[in-house]
């Protein structure tokens, strides 16, 4: 496992696959817990608009069609992306990720996406303070999200952009290479650093 800065971008390059699958994703350094009760919901309703852009069927060069496998992960801290499949079907799936946080399509708000459950409910709930991390502890699912609260949060997540700290990871030291744009480096806050828990989220190598 190696790390690299590439266009200024972080990047974790996994072991390589020996024939297996190739893997291409990022983890914001963002989660429930930097949602706030008012905006309960809007990740979750993101990750689901998120996914579905990325696991449509990608046409390859060979007149088939490509189903890339799309995970989603969103934690208290982090939420990790991973686009798995053959090469052509991954990079075809991944090249959508730009237009995508550009804003060039509008979103619609399909279904909030699942989140794990939690242990320890009373402790985690007196612990974590009010956000949407506290709620997500609750048994009931959050109010649907209106299409602007989505496009806000898209923008704001935008690696470009650079108001959170992502980190990009593939098993393919080809793949790893920097959006058309580099970013601009968050300051301050606690974004600078992507959280260490982060790399719980990275599926290892096949």
């Amino acid at each position: 496992m190696r790390w690299g800065d590439l266009g200024g971008y972080d990047w974790q390059l996994l072991p390589a696959a020996q024939g297996g699958p190739t893997v291409l994703g990022l983890t914001f350094g963002y989660g429930l817990l930097d949602e706030s009760i008012a905006e309960y919901g809007t990740l979750r309703y993101f990750a689901s608009a998120l996914r579905s852009e990325l696991a449509r069927p990608v046409e390859l060069a060979t007149n088939t069609v490509g189903v890339p496998e799309v995970e989603i992960n969103i934690q208290p801290d982090t939420v990790a992306v991973s686009v798995v499949g053959d090469r052509d079907t991954v990079v075809g799936a991944w090249q959508r990720l730009p237009a995508f946080f550009d804003g060039t399509f509008a979103i619609e708000p399909t279904e909030p996406h699942p989140t794990d459950e939690w242990g320890w409910t009373v402790d985690m709930f007196a612990r974590a303070g009010k956000n949407s991390y506290s709620l997500s502890l609750l048994p009931q699912e959050p109010p649907r999200v209106g299409a602007e609260k989505i496009a806000q949060l898209r923008s704001h997540l935008a690696p470009r952009k650079g108001a959170v700290r992502c980190l990009f990871y593939t098993n393919d030291e080809t793949l790893a290479v920097s959006l058309p744009c580099p970013p601009r480096r968050p300051t301050h806050g606690r974004h600078c650093r992507l959280p260490l828990r982060a790399l719980a989220a990275i599926p290892p190598a096949d």
